[in-house]
């Protein structure tokens, strides 16, 4: 439906139902679920759903609705349970049931449309006034009224009613051959069961001849010079299509096409990358985008966009996508399917499929099953294109024997594809043709087709300043990720000023290519001052009543835990403070050895807690004497601004962003040097005036981060990719036409 933006479209689908219609699609709950703002900003609601969802529209409704012949729908129906039961059939799990016993499992679908329009109670019995009701709703309530073997028909008078002009549509064919598959007597036996249906179906056959004749004798050639029109703009458009070298577009939705098409008003489209929101636990960067996300969606801040968010390979409109994605637990979200070694294996195998072997594929494995096994629909099997960022990481992560063997017995393509598929479960291939904007929020994250323009999120550079502290493959995604955003001519976001500084003298980068949008405090981080709660939680981490110091990170050398915890070391030497603990709080990360090995010297000293959940943080920080986050490298250092919102006083590596981060709020310590750390720590346990005003000013300097800002900010940048996008555009246009005369 052309003249609808994509953003005023919402398709009713129930929860099997394939989203075809609408990139915004859900279930009546899903509906009912969004904010009043965002519904009112529908224009047009379409599909499967029960009579009165106008509760849940803001504005007056105007019904419009196809009934279809209920004998073929019910054949239909157990035509669809039957292709879902092969599936299962195939993985051994039930057996295919006959019409029959469809039926019998299934009595309510005879009188569905009856029970919608009536409207009647899933807890209720379909009665004979039932009928009645629901012939009267359809007279009263609906504008234009038809039957689906009628389409033709009940396009043009809608048309007509709703003052349509220049109507497309793709003829539907829907309900040949299914008769073929039950015997007479089964058909008489559906025919009696589905009596009300029947009656509603002729009303409303009955409505749309009634709505014909007001049009009179003229109708009938409308209707011809409609169906001709219709059938030459199809074939116009299935010539280009072909010209272009597209497959023809097989939409079953009526369009509106001509120059009401260009009154619309039609937001630029963006599309977020937040694969990152599927991995286990929680770190700075899942937390951004995680809030990033969720200060879109409850402030409104980017409405002048049309958002989709990408997770793996699977693309949301923002407002629907699942809370799951949007939990900050520290225990880590539950990985998808997609995410078990297992299936990662698979879908590795997946990519070296011979494409000769692809149509018999195509032809003998349910789509369900490749679903399952391969992680994509069989329709997306294919052999994926090489392109360089592909290519470069191919070369660097594969052995060269491997290399030379895979380039012997296959083409090239799936070479690059070891990288495009993911060899760490970290990558996306997605066509972005369709967006103005692709935002990713971690450049390692995301190897995209299509000329939208690009917007990357720079965390740090751990890569360049700290190569010792990283894996050999965080090192060379980033590499490769941060320079095919660089060849694309992306903008830059980055969370730091120390961030931004260094991208511009790493890269030779234009600095008004970039800007700063730093991360925020979340209001949660507030001062704990209820002692039980206070207590329960150290009591759930084995924290001993006395005094403590936290660290809170990844366990990784990065964290120069193993400096924090030698610093302690020689504080306690020092004596005096025996009744004071180091809490290492966190998950381990990679090289753990060293700092495992430092802890077990002092096991009552040294307490390991573990992630920690984040309902719990507050509480932990607003306990601790203060938070040593002595770091070798930051990008920005996300939890001394959080241990900050809740008074807790912070000791700071003085390198990199954290100076910027923390202001005059903190204590610098050189994370070189431990017994400058130690000298930082004692000042903490010693100086009860120094501590009060720590914690006054840490309050004060956090709450000058927030989420709402960073997501405005971001939105300027978003502004300044698509104007740029546009300008591109209409001088490539203007070129073209000058070129054509």
């Amino acid at each position: 439906m052309r003249h609808y933006a994509p953003d005023e479209i919402f398709h009713v689908r129930a929860p099997s139902d394939l989203p075809i219609y609408s990139r915004w699609n859900g279930t009546v709950s899903d509906f009912a679920r969004l904010s009043e703002r965002r519904r009112a900003r529908f224009r047009c609601v379409l599909g499967h759903f029960q009579f009165g969802i106008h509760e849940h529209v803001p504005r007056p409704s105007r019904y419009v609705t196809l009934l279809r012949d209920p004998v073929t729908r019910v054949l239909s129906k157990h035509r669809q349970q039957v292709r879902e039961d092969t599936v299962r059939a195939y993985t051994a799990r039930e057996d295919i049931a006959t019409l029959e016993e469809f039926l019998h499992a299934h009595p309510t679908i005879c009188h569905e449309q009856t029970s919608m329009l009536a409207p009647v109670p899933p807890s209720e019995a379909v009665r004979e006034d039932s009928a009645g009701r629901a012939i009267r709703n359809l007279s009263a309530h609906f504008a234009v009224v038809g039957t689906l073997d009628r389409f033709d028909e009940f396009v043009l008078v809608a048309a007509k009613e709703l003052g349509w002009s220049d109507v497309c549509y793709t003829p539907l064919n829907v309900t040949s051959g299914y008769g073929k598959q039950a015997s007479p007597d089964v058909l008489a036996d559906i025919e009696r069961s589905t009596a009300l249906d029947l009656a509603l179906f002729r009303h409303a056959s009955r409505l749309l001849d009634e709505a014909i004749a007001r049009y009179g004798p003229p109708f009938a050639a409308d209707l011809e010079r409609f169906r001709a029109d219709n059938r030459a703009l199809r074939r116009r458009q299935s010539w280009v299509a072909r010209a272009l070298g597209r497959p023809p577009r097989r939409d079953p939705m009526v369009r509106r096409t001509g120059a009401n098409e260009a009154c619309v008003e039609k937001k630029p489209r963006v599309l977020v990358e937040a694969s990152k929101l599927t991995h286990p636990g929680t770190d700075g960067i899942k937390r951004y985008v995680a809030e990033l996300l969720r200060s879109y969606r409850e402030d409104g801040t980017v409405e002048r966009f049309d958002i989709d968010v990408l997770i793996d390979s699977e693309v949301f409109p923002l407002e629907l996508l699942p809370a799951e994605y949007l939990s900050q637990s520290s225990a880590g979200n539950a990985l998808p399917d997609g995410g078990s070694r297992k299936h990662r294996i698979l879908q590795s195998v997946g990519i070296l499929v011979p494409p000769i072997i692809l149509p018999a594929i195509k032809s003998i494995v349910p789509d369900e099953v490749s679903r399952r096994v391969l992680g994509k629909p069989k329709a997306e099997l294919r052999t994926p294109s090489l392109d360089r960022p592909a290519a470069a990481l191919a070369k660097l992560l594969v052995p060269p024997k491997l290399v030379s063997v895979l380039r012997t017995l296959a083409s090239r393509r799936i070479v690059g594809a070891l990288w495009v598929h993911g060899l760490f479960h970290m990558h996306t291939v997605v066509d972005t043709s369709e967006y103005d904007l692709v935002h990713l929020t971690l450049p390692n994250n995301f190897v995209g087709h299509g000329d939208a323009a690009l917007l990357v999120t720079v965390h740090d550079l751990s890569h360049l300043a700290c190569p010792e502290y990283q894996t050999r493959a965080n090192r060379i995604t980033l590499k490769v990720g941060l320079e095919s955003a660089i060849e694309r001519g992306a903008r830059f976001v980055c969370v730091s000023d120390a961030t931004r500084m260094q991208l511009i003298e790493a890269y030779a980068l234009d600095p008004s290519r970039m800007s700063t949008v730093h991360n925020g405090c979340d209001e949660a981080f507030e001062v704990v001052t209820d002692p039980a709660r206070c207590a329960a939680v150290r009591t759930k981490y084995g924290i001993s009543s006395g005094r403590f110091l936290l660290t809170l990170s990844t366990l990784e050398p990065r964290k120069n835990l193993a400096g924090v915890i030698e610093a302690f070391d020689l504080l306690v030497r020092e004596g005096g403070y025996a009744d004071v603990t180091l809490v290492l709080a966190g998950a381990q990360g990679w090289k753990v050895a060293s700092i495992l090995e430092a802890a077990s010297r002092r096991p009552r000293r040294v307490v390991l807690t573990g992630p920690i959940e984040d309902g719990d943080l507050a509480a932990l920080y607003s306990s601790a004497v203060g938070l040593v986050y002595a770091s070798h490298y930051e990008g920005f250092g996300l939890p001394l601004l959080e241990a900050m919102g809740c008074g807790c006083p912070v000791i700071y590596g003085n390198n990199s962003s954290m100076p910027e981060v923390v202001g005059d709020a903190g204590l610098a310590a050189d994370a070189r040097d431990v017994t400058d750390i130690a000298r930082q720590m004692r000042r903490l346990l010693d100086d009860e005036a120094l501590v009060r005003e720590l914690r006054s000013r840490a309050v004060t300097r956090a709450r000058e981060f927030s989420w709402n800002r960073a997501a405005e900010e971001t939105a300027r940048a978003y502004a300044l990719c698509t104007g740029e996008a546009e300008q591109r555009r209409a001088t490539t246009t203007r070129s073209f036409r000058s070129s054509s005369r």
